[in-house]
C-alpha cells in the first residue's frame, strides 16, 4: 500500500487493511479475521502498552507454553468430565515424522458444564491423549496403555463404569478374530463396553472396495482426462483459452481434479469435475487431442459417465 494511500485513510480503514494484509502474508484463512480482531483488542485492554513493546514470542516458547501447561490442563479437565458423564472413545493409530507411533484417543461425551447450548450440543468430542508407542504396537501394549491412561486408579474405576463404548479401525491390533486385539482385551476385562467398527473406517473400505467394481474402460477414462490435464498448466491454459474464445469473454476455468487412487473420494470428485466440463472438454480434445483422447466423451462413454457420477 503506498504511503499517501495510508495517510489518506481513517484509522479503521488502516487497521482493517494491515489485519488483511497478515492474513494474506500468512495463508490465513478470512474466517480468523474476527478472533485475531477481538484478540487484539484484548490484548490493549489487559496489558500496558510497555508490556506489549517488550513481549516477544517464538514457536519453542508456543510449543512449551502448550505441551507443559494449556495441554495438560485441557486434559485434566477433560478426564474429569468423563468422571461424571456417560462417554465413549475412539482409538486409531499413526505415525509421525521420524517413524514415531502414537494412538491418538478421543472421547465423545455430555458437557454439563456449558451451559450456554442446548442438550443437543453439549454432546462435544475432544481429543484427550496422544500417548506413543514406542517399542511395541501389539494389542496388548495398545490395551495396557489405554487402561492406564483411563481406567487405573479410584478416578479411573469410576470412568470404566461410564465407557460406554469403543470404536476404532478393524487393524488386527485393535479387533482381532483371535481375541488378541486391544479391543477384545477391553471388552474382556470391562464386559459392558459395546466395541464397533469406526464409521469412517469402515464407510472408506465399502467405497474403496466399490470403486474397483466400476467398468475399467470407464475408470481409465477419469484417471486419463485428470492426468492429461493435472501434469500440465499449459494444457489448462489452452483450455482456457479456448473457453474464452467460444463465449468471447474472460471466463472462470474451474480446474480438472487430481486423481488420487489411494484416497477414495478422489474417483468421484474428478468423475463430476469431468460430468461438469464435459462439453469444454470436447471442444479441447477435437482441438488438440488423438483420436483415443477425442473418444473419451462419444455418448457410449459420457452415458456410462454420467450413470457413475453421483450428480447424475
Amino acid at each position: 500500500m503506498s504511503r499517501t494511500l495510508k495517510t489518506a485513510l481513517k484509522p479503521e480503514t488502516k487497521l482493517r487493511f494491515e489485519m488483511t494484509n497478515f492474513l494474506l502474508q500468512n495463508n490465513l484463512p478470512y474466517s480468523l479475521a474476527d478472533r485475531l480482531s477481538s484478540f487484539v483488542k484484548k490484548l490493549v485492554t489487559q496489558h500496558t502498552e510497555k508490556d506489549l513493546l517488550e513481549y516477544s514470542v517464538n514457536r519453542n516458547h508456543v510449543s512449551r507454553i502448550a505441551s507443559d501447561f494449556i495441554g495438560p490442563s485441557l486434559q485434566k479437565d477433560y478426564l474429569s468430565k468423563l468422571e461424571a458423564s456417560a462417554f465413549s472413545i475412539s482409538v486409531d493409530e499413526g505415525c509421525i515424522k521420524g517413524n514415531t507411533e502414537y494412538i491418538a484417543i478421543s472421547a465423545t461425551f455430555f458437557d454439563e458444564s456449558n451451559i450456554d447450548v442446548t442438550e443437543k450440543d453439549k454432546l462435544c468430542t475432544k481429543l484427550i491423549a496422544l500417548i506413543e508407542l514406542e517399542d511395541s504396537s501389539k494389542g496388548e501394549t495398545i490395551f495396557d496403555k489405554i487402561k492406564k491412561f483411563l481406567f487405573s486408579g479410584p478416578a479411573g474405576e469410576t470412568r470404566a463404569k461410564n465407557c460406554m463404548g469403543i470404536a476404532t479401525d478393524h487393524a488386527t491390533n485393535m479387533i482381532s478374530s483371535k481375541g488378541a486385539g486391544a479391543t477384545n482385551r477391553m471388552q474382556k476385562e470391562f464386559s459392558h463396553i459395546i466395541v464397533t467398527h469406526d464409521l469412517c473406517h469402515a464407510l472408506s473400505l465399502a467405497l474403496k472396495h466399490s470403486i474397483q467394481t466400476f467398468p475399467k474402460e470407464i475408470y481409465n477414462i477419469v484417471l486419463q482426462i485428470s492426468s492429461h490435464f493435472s501434469n500440465s498448466p499449459q494444457r489448462t491454459s489452452l483450455l482456457k483459452n479456448l473457453m474464452t474464445v467460444a463465449s468471447n469473454k474472460a471466463q472462470k476455468v474451474n480446474s480438472i481434479l487430481r486423481f488420487v487412487p489411494t484416497r477414495w473420494s478422489s474417483f468421484y470428485n474428478c468423475l463430476e469435475r469431468i460430468i461438469e466440463m464435459k462439453e469444454q472438454i470436447k471442444a479441447y480434445f477435437k482441438e488438440y487431442g488423438n483420436l483415443d483422447e477425442q473418444a473419451y466423451l462419444e455418448e457410449p462413454n459420457l452415458l456410462m459417465l454420467r450413470l457413475s457420477s453421483k450428480k447424475d
